[in-house]
């Protein structure tokens, strides 16, 4: 069998994947509407158990829960897919219509970061199974809840899934220009809290302005970023006040950081806190919580073998597979940061990420599908799309 035909089978039923696609995006999940969360969890679940695994939905008390299961085969390896079922679209804010499709383009909330990475890897094991797929000894899916939060709760369900496995494989988006991912920076999520003593505006006594200290201070913060070097703090969200008449006495600041390296993640967070510890207006203190919530991928990790797999899949589909860096994190940091094999951005092709324009490229997802094949296929080495000596060999290369 060729791996094209994986390709060209949904070719023919693009409509299939269509409505599938329409209803996984109709079920709306956005990271902070837990019960939405947990409803597609129960949707996940119920996918996961007609292709013959049997999930365990896992708890989350402070946001969405997750889905994991694992389904044993009679080839070889263990294999770890990794995706979410959060979106950053709370229910309702999305412009209607919720789901619709403009030539070539499916549109609606998370459908690029993730549904359409459900779909995709849906009929890949469906494609797969339909062939007679053994398998590898050990196939786990794990989908977290509360991945665009920063997978708070989720990084330990996806540490203790993933642990011991061969190869992890990541459902996120791949990137503009079609390419994979094939290196992730480091991110954070900080909480400062600044505290000052209230006054009126016309009293003798000035207070100590909290709101003057924050927005200080969110100036300091952001003097040590370099985005030529892929060194990024950026101060998001600024609260302060009650009243225009008042001097305000607490303030917060929410702020993203961005590294290519933990090493340069340690000294932003260094250049923080030292900041903090030095206010400007007398009388105000500040508080920093939170910390690096996505290690980098480490730089020792050799990802070449698994990354020579997915190039020879892509070859064989007439594709020239390339892999970026990208500031953005997954829940793949944690895998390649536990020392795993990782290859992330195996999901739909597509853009507008995040924005009301978010939109997949419906004609380039049995490409996709039949990389996933390919790639699954040869990590098992059960030989479904290649000779059983090929098979063989990049088995080896990826577990060597």
């Amino acid at each position: 069998m060729l791996l094209s035909d994986a390709r060209d089978h949904w070719r023919r039923r693009t409509e299939e994947l269509t409505r599938d696609l329409e209803r996984f995006v109709r079920t709306e999940s956005g990271s902070v509407d837990k019960a939405n969360v947990d409803r597609a969890a129960d949707l996940f679940a119920g996918e996961l158990t007609r292709r013959n695994f049997a999930p365990r939905i896992i708890n989350n008390p402070r946001g969405g829960n997750h889905v994991a299961a694992t389904r044993a085969g009679s080839g070889r390896g263990a294999v770890v897919l990794l995706l979410h079922l959060d979106t950053v679209w709370p229910a309702g804010t999305y412009p209607p219509p919720l789901f619709r499709v403009s030539g070539d383009r499916a549109m609606g909330p998370g459908i690029l970061d993730m549904k359409a990475s459900w779909a995709v890897a849906f009929a890949a094991l469906d494609f797969l199974d339909g062939a007679g797929w053994a398998g590898p000894e050990r196939l786990t899916v794990v989908a977290t809840g509360d991945e665009e939060l920063g997978s708070i709760h989720g990084r330990t369900v996806v540490e203790e899934h993933a642990r011991n496995a061969d190869a992890a494989l990541v459902m996120e988006p791949g990137r503009a220009d079609a390419s994979l991912v094939g290196h992730r920076g480091a991110v954070g999520a900080l909480k400062v809290r600044i505290t000052g003593r209230n006054s009126h505006a016309s009293s003798d006594d000035p207070g100590a302005s909290a709101l003057i200290a924050a927005a200080r201070m969110a100036a300091a913060i952001e003097s040590a970023s370099d985005r030529a070097a892929d060194r990024i703090l950026n101060v998001g969200e600024l609260h302060a006040g009650t009243a225009r008449q008042v001097v305000p006495d607490k303030a917060e600041l929410n702020i993203d950081l961005r590294a290519a390296t933990d090493s340069d993640a340690s000294d932003l967070l260094r250049h923080v806190r030292q900041v903090l510890a030095c206010p400007t207006v007398p009388g105000t203190s500040a508080e920093l919580s939170g910390g690096i919530t996505r290690p980098a991928y480490p730089g020792s990790l050799d990802q070449e073998p698994l990354q020579g797999i997915v190039r020879r899949c892509g070859a064989a589909l007439g594709r020239d597979i390339r892999f970026a860096s990208t500031r953005g994190g997954s829940d793949g940091n944690f895998t390649a940061a536990l020392g795993i094999p990782t290859v992330d951005g195996l999901g739909a092709d597509g853009g507008g990420i995040c924005t009301a324009d978010e939109y997949v490229d419906l004609p380039a997802l049995p490409e996709k599908i039949a990389l996933l094949c390919g790639t699954l296929d040869a990590l098992a080495g059960t030989g479904i799309f290649a000779s059983p000596a090929a098979t063989a060999t990049a088995l080896q290369d990826t577990v060597a």
